[in-house]
């Protein structure tokens, strides 16, 4: 398969067509010269054109030396940088329907309000886009940093890639690893186990990978649910990863960043681990796979177990039904893991409490969920089951940060705020009891908004505010 351009794509409408019975040729008419259809008229971009054109290049190259070699199909697909404070867009080619206007090598247009904008994959105007949310920074500006650019840009247009290639997917359910520490143990054990594979060969990587294999059948055997859960992440996000490091950075070097055995170490403290543990052990997985030689990419599913087909791969039929008891977990620092993550494990309900006191019952008070994070001495995000079925989302920040938007610049000061949504549109909030409003300032507990000129703060009903145009 072959992705179509939008200039190769012809539209027919079923609705209009009819059959047409022969009659006289009408009278000639004379030709009349139509009259110029205006150029649109191009606008200042918040984006610089320039360095778009010259990232839009850099991407193709990667597409270009893989030439369809690692799915079978030329991966170029159509890719967007978004700017979520001026929602202005910059794309690499045009879309079906003509939003987009050609502008010095590139294609530009400002997004509507009811589309997401983020590191993520859209489905815009006929198309599923890539798309990267545009900062004016070193990290998009220098050239110093364009190949971890480049790499965000890869991971993206896979995304566009996913559904034709695996089918459809009933989406990524909730993850459950960071609320049962022992599931918490035994995933970053799988990675240590899986990071052990890869420096090894012969027996000892066999034995890496039964363990992995083992860790994994006891957390699905003692989770219910979970084998789904990890499946579809894995796919998802875990083979968009292994995607974007190998064809952007080779799989030498793809390989040399993952043998490092201190990434498990590293999420065993964070709270991101259940989103972290599906792009990290999806890469992991996948790279296994290459290193045996396993002929695997071509039958790939959204439910597929990377797992179940590494098993296979590696002739292993029979698995440790116990391997929290029964096999040895010293070499895969089993001490350490067990430290990191149980102390972690009494902050995260120590953070759960808090978010209950904050968001439970409380007033509260939103502000547009577009825009960026400009600055934070401390930021943490949590996953917090408790609080999804009354907004959704239950994703939540902490700590000390600044988020800049088009109302304005929020601060928190050891706070926090939950992410929400409503009306096709995501929303952070936060504890608004007893909060003041002095002017352009709005100050609660931990945190205080300074609106720009035309936002004001509204009471949708009691008790819930938003900040919203004027």
């Amino acid at each position: 398969m072959h992705y179509l351009h939008p200039s190769q794509i012809t539209f027919y409408d079923a609705n209009v067509a009819e059959i047409i019975q022969e009659e006289p040729e009408p009278e000639p008419v004379p030709e009349i010269e139509p009259e110029p259809v205006p150029e649109p008229e191009p606008h200042e971009s918040s984006i610089c054109l320039e360095r778009a054109v010259e990232l839009f290049v850099a991407m193709d190259a990667i597409f270009d030396a893989d030439g369809g070699y690692m799915w079978g199909v030329e991966l170029h697909g159509p890719f967007m940088f978004a700017d979520p404070l001026t929602r202005h867009a910059v794309a690499n080619m045009p879309d079906p329907q003509g939003f987009f206007i050609p502008q010095d090598g590139v294609y530009v247009g400002v997004l509507p309000i009811d589309v997401p904008i983020g590191h993520t994959m859209v489905s815009f105007r006929g198309l599923r886009w890539g798309m990267m949310a545009w900062e004016n920074s070193d990290i998009f500006l220098d050239p110093y940093h364009e190949l971890s650019v480049v790499r965000v840009m890869v991971h993206e247009v896979f995304h566009a890639w996913q559904l034709p290639l695996f089918g459809q997917t009933e989406g990524i359910p909730s993850q459950h690893l960071n609320d049962r520490l022992d599931a918490r143990i035994s995933a970053l054990l799988e990675i240590n186990a899986l990071i052990i594979a890869l420096q090894t060969t012969g027996d000892a990587r066999q034995e890496a990978i039964h363990t992995a294999l083992s860790l994994r059948g006891w957390r699905h055997a003692n989770h219910p649910g979970s084998a789904r859960i990890e499946n579809t992440f894995q796919i998802h996000e875990g083979v968009p990863t292994y995607v974007d490091s190998v064809l952007t950075f080779g799989f030498d070097s793809a390989v040399e960043r993952m043998s490092d055995m201190t990434i498990a170490y590293g999420l065993a403290s964070q709270s991101g681990l259940p989103i972290g543990f599906g792009y990290v052990s999806g890469e992991l997985y996948s790279l296994v796979l290459d290193t045996i030689g396993a002929d695997w990419r071509g039958d790939l599913r959204f439910d597929t177990g990377l797992g179940d087909v590494l098993q296979e791969a590696a002739g292993i039929e029979q698995l440790a039904q116990e391997p929290l008891s029964t096999l040895d977990l010293r070499p895969f620092g089993y001490a350490e893991i067990v430290a990191a993550a149980t102390a972690w494990y009494g902050h995260h309900q120590e953070i759960l409490s808090r978010a209950e006191e904050n968001f439970l019952g409380t007033q509260l008070i939103s502000v547009d969920g577009a825009g960026h994070f400009v600055s934070h001495d401390h930021l943490d995000v949590v996953m917090v089951q408790g609080l999804a079925s009354q907004f959704g989302l239950g994703t939540m920040f902490y700590g000390t940060f600044v988020h800049e938007g088009n109302f304005g610049r929020l601060y928190v000061t050891d706070g926090m705020l939950v992410l929400t949504f409503s009306q096709q549109i995501l929303w952070y909030s936060l504890n608004a009891t007893g909060m003041e409003i002095e002017g352009n300032r709005v100050i609660g507990r931990n945190w205080e908004i300074v609106l720009n000129d035309g936002f004001i703060v509204y009471e949708q009903r009691a008790g819930n505010f938003r900040v919203v145009s004027s």
